[in-house]
């Protein structure tokens, strides 16, 4: 019996060593004609949302650092064609209170990769400033509202996902 309790503990904890977040550093280098460095994150996904199994929402990024340039690349990944202008982005309810709102480089509207797909995805970018980095270094993101041309969605992030933004721009302090 001792054997069997052993067995499913080692289970379980494999399963969850698969489910912990662990944002790296995916590139380094050094840009011969900019001469700066330039530092990318590992690709995370900040929420994902499903019904009865058919993904319904997501949101994956990662960030680049070129000197002291913050950028997030994102894709963000709805059921519906979702159309995007230069106020449409991202408003990032931090755990103090504050907001940070990060508007889209691109604007557009969102298309299907695959036609077997049911999210329609839009990929952009969004300058992340220095006081936004600042204050997205120390604080977690308790919700995302995510601004199209003509609505919005908020989504109340799970509670392990709430740190992995602060966790990724730390990583360039190291």
């Amino acid at each position: 019996m001792e054997k069997k309790k052993v067995f499913c503990l080692s289970i379980l904890m494999f399963f969850a060593c698969l489910s912990v977040n662990a944002q790296k550093i995916k590139k380094k280098e050094f840009d011969k004609f900019t001469k700066l460095e330039t530092v990318i994150t590992s690709t995370e996904t900040l929420y994902t949302r499903s019904i009865v199994g058919v993904p319904t929402m997501k949101f994956k990024f990662y960030i680049k650092k070129a000197g002291d340039t913050y950028t997030m690349f994102a894709t963000i990944s709805n059921n519906v064609c979702d159309g995007y202008d230069k106020t449409s982005g991202i408003i990032l309810l931090l755990s103090d209170g504050n907001v940070v709102k990060l508007n889209t480089n691109f604007t557009g509207v969102s298309s299907k990769l695959s036609v077997h797909s049911p999210l329609w995805d839009f990929e952009t970018s969004f300058n992340i400033s220095p006081e936004a980095v600042a204050m997205l270094k120390e604080n977690d993101i308790d919700e995302v509202r995510v601004t199209t041309v003509d609505s919005y969605y908020d989504i109340e992030l799970k509670t392990n996902k709430k740190g992995i933004l602060r966790k990724m721009i730390r990583l360039f302090d190291k």
